[in-house]
C-alpha cells in the first residue's frame, strides 16, 4: 500500500521552474536538422532567448521553423522514466465509530461461587507498555463465595463516558381507547335541483262545488269622464253597481289627444263590495293636450 504527501500550491510553484530548468538543460538542440519535421505528440519544443536567455514553450508545425534567428531550439521528452517509490504516507485519521453488532444470544446462570478470602493488597507496580489484545481465554470455573470484606474507601469520580449509539426502536404501543364523537360540521351548501319526475297518474274527480247565487242579465255601469290637462301625471276615479246588483268585474280607459304611447293604466281593482276603481298616468304631453280616464263596472242582477 502507498500513499503520497500532499503538494500545495506554493510548492508547485517552487518546483516549477527548477523543472523547467532542468529539462532545458537535458533537452536537444538537434531538431532543427530534421528538415522541419516535428512529433508534438511525444516531444516538448522550447525557444531560449539567445542573450536573455528566457524560454517559451511552442508547437511547431511541419514545414515551419520552431523559433525565431535570436532563439535557439531545445528538446525534451514528454514521458520520462518512472522514479522510484516515494516515502511511506502519513498515518491516515481514525475511521468512523461502526454500526452495533447484533446482540448475542443470552447465556445460562452459573451457580454461585463461595466468596474467597481477601488477599493482602500488593505493592503498586510500574505501568507496562501496552501489549496486543490476546485471544479470548476459555471461561473459568465459578470460585467459591469468598466473606464479606470491609467496605473500601469511595473511590474519584470517573470520567464521563462517551455517548452510546441510539438503541432500536421499541415495539409499538396498545391500541389507545376509542376518541369521542367530534363535532358536528357545518351544514353543506344546498344540493341542485333533481331531474324532474315522470308525470303522476289523474286525480280522482272532485265532488261538486256549492252552488253559487243566480245571476239575472249583466249591465256595463260607467263612471263619469274625467279630462286632466298635461300638468296632472296622474288620476283616478271609481264606478259602482246599484243596488240589488253584484259587481263580477270591472276595467277602466285612458285616452288623449296625443300619442296614445303617452297615457297608461297604472291599476285596476275592486276597492270595495260593489266598486270597481282604476288608476292612469300621462307622460310627454305638449301644448294643449289633455287625457281622459274613466272607470266600468260589470254588475249583474
Amino acid at each position: 500500500m502507498s500513499s503520497s504527501l500532499p503538494v500545495t500550491r506554493s510548492m508547485r510553484r517552487r518546483v516549477a521552474p527548477v523543472l523547467v530548468a532542468g529539462l532545458l538543460l537535458f533537452g536537444s538542440t538537434g531538431a532543427t536538422a530534421a528538415a522541419n519535421r516535428w512529433n508534438n505528440a511525444t516531444t516538448m519544443y522550447a525557444c531560449v532567448n539567445k542573450v536573455t536567455k528566457t524560454a517559451r514553450i511552442v508547437t511547431p508545425r511541419n514545414g515551419h521553423t520552431a523559433c525565431r534567428a535570436s532563439e535557439r531550439l531545445v528538446t525534451w521528452r514528454k514521458a520520462g522514466a518512472i522514479g522510484p517509490i516515494g516515502p511511506r504516507g502519513l498515518h491516515g485519521v481514525k475511521g468512523d465509530q461502526g454500526a452495533p453488532g447484533i446482540a448475542g444470544l443470552g447465556g445460562t446462570n452459573g451457580t454461585n461461587g463461595t466468596k474467597g478470602l481477601d488477599g493482602a493488597p500488593g505493592l503498586d507496580g510500574t505501568n507496562g507498555t501496552n501489549g496486543t489484545n490476546g485471544l479470548d481465554g476459555a471461561p473459568g470455573l465459578d470460585g467459591t463465595n469468598g466473606t464479606n470484606g470491609t467496605n473500601g474507601l469511595d473511590g474519584a469520580p470517573g470520567l464521563d463516558g462517551t455517548n452510546g449509539t441510539n438503541g432500536l426502536d421499541g415495539a409499538p404501543g396498545l391500541k389507545g381507547d376509542k376518541g369521542d364523537k367530534g363535532a358536528d360540521g357545518a351544514p353543506g351548501a344546498p344540493g341542485t335541483d333533481g331531474a324532474r319526475g315522470p308525470k303522476g297518474d289523474k286525480g280522482d274527480k272532485g265532488d261538486p262545488g256549492v252552488a253559487g247565487p243566480g245571476l239575472g242579465g249583466t249591465t256595463i255601469r260607467h263612471s263619469a269622464v274625467t279630462t286632466d290637462p298635461k300638468q296632472t301625471d296622474s288620476d283616478s276615479t271609481s264606478v259602482s253597481c246599484q243596488s240589488g246588483e253584484t259587481m263580477v268585474g270591472g276595467g277602466g280607459v285612458l285616452t288623449t289627444t296625443a300619442n296614445p304611447q303617452n297615457v297608461q293604466l297604472t291599476a285596476s281593482w275592486p276597492s270595495a263590495t260593489n266598486t270597481w276603481t282604476v288608476s292612469g298616468a300621462a307622460s310627454g304631453l305638449k301644448g294643449n293636450d289633455t287625457w281622459t280616464i274613466q272607470a266600468y263596472a260589470i254588475c249583474a242582477g
